[in-house]
């Protein structure tokens, strides 16, 4: 049996316009519209190339769990948190613009 493992980072979680800041573990933002299109897309590429999972690993964070759940889409695989998925955390920078840091 082969297997795969399949890699996706979420979708945007900054609307056109805003100044992105650094966002790890301590800050659980949604995705933004066009970070759910993004995860859409992905989903719909996958399915066009006939992948099927069995498992769906995310971290607990709303943004992944959004992403994973769009990339799904109604495939039969729930979406299972995973703490050690967690991103990293910025400590003090963290909300921070890179020019701020």
């Amino acid at each position: 049996m082969t297997g795969r493992i399949l890699i996706a980072r979420h979708g945007n979680t900054f609307a056109p316009g805003e100044t992105p800041r650094r966002i790890g573990a301590r800050t659980d933002l949604p995705l933004a519209e066009s970070g759910r299109v993004q995860a859409l897309a992905l989903g719909a590429l996958f399915r066009s190339r006939g992948l099927v999972f069995d498992r769906c690993l995310s971290s607990p964070l709303l943004r992944t769990r959004e992403t994973a759940a769009l990339i799904l889409g109604d495939a039969p695989c729930p979406v299972e948190p995973t703490d050690w998925l967690v991103e990293i955390d910025h400590g003090p920078d963290e909300g921070l613009t890179e020019d701020a840091v």
